[in-house]
């Protein structure tokens, strides 16, 4: 298996695109800060970075970086040598540091072709956020093999609790938490019973309702499913995870009319939660992809890959459209005049003898 850093070198070398950092590093991230040596850098970092005065904090930093010399070549690194997390990570401290050199390895990271589509429409997005770039004008980022003009809408994800800090009475609190309690130990049977006590008490809890719909769902009962999630977003027509829910058993049945219509609500919806924003434009990825429009599938899991890169359905799904991209592509080219496709023996036998 190819080692991850000489894959990336090779795409650089590929593209003939130079880097962050204007450098072709010769060791990866973490042989940049090693065990140890990474811990301590990260606690001195942190201590600089609560220092209140900017003149302070600047100075504090500038006498960092002469102790660290390999910290900011690490995180420059990791913006498109790491990970989808780590390359996350790379640009948020990078922005926090705030100096020019940075903001400008995280510029040529986003605006280049450089690294996964998702990682880089992060690190723009990120730009844009904290006022480096333009935010009233389209992005030029490199998308599916080409340079697009886009502007993604903005979103405002909260992140934290979800259900223990919602108002409910003592009782009905009580049992909400054993029944989280027992879903973070895959005690599903356990769970149900809970929320169903929760339901017995107060028929209006539609969390209780929401969770039972997704049991259903997973037992295979489309019908109970249906009732649970209808009840919940009668009960609360702008609770999110019902509506998409709901919506993604229309698109399984088929019913497209009737997803789009769910999601449309939603459609000029800002604020949400971060497991509501990944429901949404989950869902809208696979409406896309049920009407057979693979690009905006694809986007739509890009852009949502950009607000939480930890998403795994969304990098799964995205794997799997880009691979089905690439095989048609390479089916197409095969029945081009001149092909190798068009130059066999009836046999199939070449005559003559991929990434995007």
């Amino acid at each position: 298996m190819p080692h991850p850093l000489a894959t990336r070198l090779a795409e650089a070398i590929r593209l003939n695109e130079t880097p962050p950092g204007r450098r072709f590093p010769a060791v990866s991230p973490a042989d940049l800060l090693p065990g140890a040596l990474g811990e301590r850098a990260a606690k001195e970092f942190n201590e600089v970075e609560q220092l209140a005065d900017e003149q302070e904090r600047r100075s504090a930093l500038a006498a960092f970086f002469v102790r660290m010399p390999t910290f900011l070549p690490a995180f420059i690194e990791s913006l498109w040598i790491g990970d989808e997390v780590a390359s996350a990570n790379a640009v948020a401290i990078l922005l926090q540091i705030g100096t020019p050199e940075t903001i400008e390895a995280v510029r040529t990271f986003a605006f280049g072709r450089l690294g996964p589509d998702d990682t880089r429409l992060h690190a723009a997005l990120a730009l844009r956020r904290e006022g480096h770039v333009d935010g009233n004008r389209p992005l030029l980022l490199w998308q599916d093999g080409r340079y697009q003009e886009m502007l993604p809408p903005r979103y405002e994800i909260a992140t934290g609790q979800e259900e223990r800090d919602r108002p409910y009475t003592p009782a009905i609190a009580r049992l909400m938490e054993k029944a989280l309690e027992r879903r973070e130990r895959e005690d599903i049977e356990g769970a149900k019973r809970f929320y169903r006590q929760v339901l017995a008490q107060d028929p209006t809890v539609v969390e209780a309702e929401q969770h039972l719909g997704l049991f259903a769902l997973m037992e295979g009962d489309q019908v109970a499913a249906e009732q649970y999630f209808s009840h919940a977003l009668a009960l609360a027509p702008d609770f999110v995870l019902p509506r998409t829910a709901l919506a993604s058993l229309r698109i399984q049945q088929g019913n497209l009319n009737d997803a789009r219509q769910l999601l449309i609500p939603l459609a000029d919806r800002t604020n949400f939660r971060a497991t509501e924003f990944g429901s949404y434009l989950f869902t809208t990825a696979e409406l896309a992809a049920a009407d057979n429009d693979p690009g905006r599938a694809r986007g739509q899991l890009r852009l949502l890959l950009a607000y939480l890169p930890g998403y795994t359905p969304a990098r799964l799904r995205l794997r799997e459209l880009e691979q089905q991209e690439t095989e048609r592509k390479q089916a197409q080219s095969q029945q081009q005049p001149g092909s190798s496709a068009l130059l066999q023996s009836p046999g199939g036998i070449s005559l003559l003898g991929p990434r995007q």
